[in-house]
C-alpha cells in the first residue's frame, strides 16, 4: 500500500539524503527537498554537482522485504522518475526521459544521449526495518560556467531544450508523485510480480542493446536483465558475465 510521506523543503541544505535518514526516525516516512545542495553525493561516493533550482529531493521508507529482491530498488525508482514526467503535465517534455543502466536519466540528442540526471538509492539493514533512502536530481536550469573537476555532473545539457517552462515545476507535487508511484511498484516486487519491472526497464534503458565497457574493465554486448536483475553482458569471446552494478564509462550502440 501506498506510504504517507511527511514533505520538508529547504532553501539550503548539504545533503538531501542525510537529512531524510535523520527526519525518518522522527517522522516516519518523508520527502525532504532543497533549492541547493552543498555537499551533495553521487554513486560510489563521489561528490555531486547541481545548479541553484535543480529538481533535487531525497526520500526515506522502510522496506517490506530484506531479501534478494533489494536488487530491483533501482530499476523501480528509475521508472518511477520516467513515469511521473510523462504523465505531468506541469512539466511538459518534448522528448520522454530514458535509462541508462544503472542510475542514469537521459534524453535524446540528435544522434546520441545526453544525461539530465541521476539516482542514489542507499540501504541501511537494521534488526528490525530495512530503511531505504533515495535521492533524485534533474537539472532543471543551465549549467554553471565552471564547475569542479572533482564533481560528478548531473547534466552538461542546455535544460531549456528539455523543460518547456521549468519554473512551472511543482517540487512537492512532482516528488509526492513520484514516490506513490515507487510505493506501487514495491507491492509489486513484494509480491514477486518483478518480471513485470524489468520487462518495463527493459524496454527504455538504452544500455541495451550496446557494446559497453565498464570501470572494472569488463568489455562487453549488454544482452539484457536476467530473472534476478542482473545485466547480462556478453562478452567479445561469446561468454556471459553478469553483472549487479557498476559505472559504464564507454557505451555504443550496435546497428
Amino acid at each position: 500500500m501506498p506510504e504517507n510521506y511527511q514533505y520538508h523543503h529547504f532553501e539550503e541544505l548539504e545533503s538531501t539524503q542525510q537529512v531524510a535518514r535523520q527526519l525518518y526516525q522522527q517522522h516516519g516516512c518523508v520527502i525532504v527537498s532543497t533549492k541547493t545542495q552543498t555537499k551533495g553525493r553521487g554513486r560510489a561516493g563521489k561528490k555531486w554537482f547541481s545548479n541553484e533550482g535543480s529538481f533535487l529531493f531525497s526520500f526515506s521508507r522502510a522496506l517490506p522485504f530484506r531479501d534478494e529482491r533489494l536488487m530491483f530498488l533501482s530499476y523501480a525508482l528509475a521508472l518511477s522518475v520516467r513515469e511521473v514526467f510523462l504523465a505531468d503535465t506541469n512539466a511538459p517534455l518534448p522528448t520522454p526521459l530514458y535509462l541508462k543502466w544503472p542510475n542514469d536519466i537521459l534524453i535524446p540528442s540528435e544522434k546520441t544521449w545526453k544525461k539530465v540526471g541521476g539516482l542514489l538509492c542507499e540501504l541501511d539493514i537494521q534488526q528490525q526495518d530495512v530503511l531505504f533512502t533515495a535521492g533524485i536530481g534533474l537539472n532543471l536550469y543551465p549549467p554553471a560556467p565552471s564547475i569542479p573537476s572533482t564533481y560528478s555532473v548531473t547534466s552538461q545539457y542546455e535544460p531549456s531544450a528539455i523543460f518547456k517552462n521549468p519554473q512551472r515545476i511543482k517540487t512537492e507535487q512532482l516528488s509526492q508523485a513520484i514516490c506513490h508511484r515507487f510505493d506501487q511498484w514495491i507491492d509489486i516486487i513484494e509480491t514477486r510480480r518483478h518480471a513485470t519491472l524489468l520487462e518495463t526497464y527493459a524496454s527504455c534503458c538504452m544500455t541495451l542493446g550496446c557494446d559497453i565497457q565498464l570501470s572494472d574493465g569488463s568489455k562487453g554486448y549488454a544482452e539484457g536483465l536476467d530473472p534476478n536483475g542482473r545485466l547480462i553482458l556478453r562478452t567479445h569471446d561469446g561468454d556471459r558475465e553478469y553483472k549487479n552494478s557498476g559505472e559504464i564509462i564507454l557505451q555504443k550502440r550496435i546497428n
